[in-house]
């Protein structure tokens, strides 16, 4: 698309976002080859799913709903750092993708193999599963070594057994998507150095952003309203085909949702819950069943809530967009699939009431729910 409208593509891009997107894309294409000759030579039955597998453990849907467990199970100052690290890579890659437009390597030559096929709709450039299992074995690593944070929570394992494994999930994903074909080595290189950048100061001054976002201030959560406004309405227009806008929209909001809900829950909690701080959790005193029936609550009202509010929200806006652009017929006339009308759609705005709500109910809702099902 790129090379079909030069001239348009020279309105569109600024100067330097376009050199940026073809420097980045002539990196991408030299690669390919090199790609090529490690499928051909290296790809095996099992490696094939091991590295699918590796990739959808990481996946954003995934840690959707498991990033609430580390909530309901008690570990609430580890799950808003996660939290806060995940989806700001989710966010601000998507971001960055958009505006590089940098597109995945080429299929054919080269086989993609992932079990989630829509990811092979969005740009490469930077690999999002690479920043943010980079940012996480980052974050993870730094809070075991200054903070010895999971000892803290009666964790007692040793740490190089924990570096261990932060870094060997880490690296297990890195060299997936080079082996599955779905990222060229700039991508993963750009992705980790992201994930880096982000994790890294988070994780040094983690008590206080923890206590800035989260617990004690409203000038934190306003701060990240803030910065979602001023990330989401500067938000790139881009030619191809690509849904990392989707991934920016969603990742944001429900970081909004987790800072305003655990600020309500710090001064508005259930008398069951001995602290604002955190959501009880004692396994020897709930036992197995009801430890499972809790967790299995929470996870189906998120389903039922994604569903539900979706609906819900797109019946009371109507068809018609809240927010007219000018030049959208020029840009499909040029068929630019991201322009405003796309980015700024009912649907993906009703993202952002859907997925506060999910962060929202992690931390709020579900021990209200709990107290009054006497669970």
């Amino acid at each position: 698309m790129l090379k079909e409208n030069p001239d348009f593509k020279r309105q569109l891009f600024s100067p330097r976002r376009l050199k940026i997107s073809l420097f980045i894309r002539s990196i991408a294409n030299r690669e390919v080859p090199i790609l090529q000759h490690i499928q051909k030579n290296y790809r095996y039955g099992f490696l094939d799913f091991y590295f699918k597998f590796m990739a959808v453990a990481c996946d954003h849907i995934f840690f959707t709903y498991m990033l609430p467990l580390l909530f309901w199970l008690g570990f609430a100052d580890l799950a808003r750092g996660l939290t806060l690290v995940v989806m700001l890579v989710i966010s601000i890659t998507g971001w960055v993708k958009d505006y590089v437009s940098s597109p995945r390597p080429k299929s054919p030559p080269l086989v993609r193999l992932s079990f989630n096929k829509t990811h092979e709709l969005e740009f490469g450039f930077p690999s999002t599963h690479s920043a943010y299992v980079v940012a996480c074995a980052v974050y993870l690593s730094s809070l075991v070594s200054n903070y010895d944070l999971f000892a803290k929570h009666g964790l007692n394992i040793p740490h190089p057994l924990l570096y261990f494994a932060f870094w060997f999930f880490a690296v297990s994903v890195l060299v997936g998507r080079i082996y599955c074909g779905m990222h060229t080595f700039i991508d993963v290189i750009g992705g980790s150095i992201f994930g880096v950048l982000i994790a890294y100061p988070l994780s040094l001054w983690f008590y206080q952003v923890d206590a800035f976002i989260y617990t004690e201030y409203l000038s934190g959560a306003l701060t990240v309203s803030l910065f979602t406004f001023v990330l989401l309405y500067n938000h790139p227009i881009f030619i191809d085909e690509c849904l990392c806008y989707v991934d920016t929209f969603s990742a944001i909001s429900v970081l909004n949702g987790l800072s305003f809900g655990s600020l309500l829950y710090q001064n508005f909690h259930p008398p069951t819950e001995p602290s604002g701080y955190s959501i009880y959790f004692n396994f020897y005193e709930f036992g197995l069943l009801r430890t499972l029936l809790r967790l299995l609550v929470g996870l189906i009202l998120i389903a039922i809530w994604k569903e539900v509010s979706t609906l819900i929200i797109l019946k009371v806006i109507g068809n018609k967009d809240l927010i007219e652009f000018k030049d959208s017929q020029m840009m499909r006339k040029h068929k630019v699939f991201g322009r405003p009308e796309v980015i700024y759609s009912n649907r993906n705005l009703a993202r952002i009431p859907v997925y506060f709500g999910i962060g929202f109910f992690a931390v709020f809702s579900f021990p209200w729910v709990v107290y009054f099902l006497g669970i």
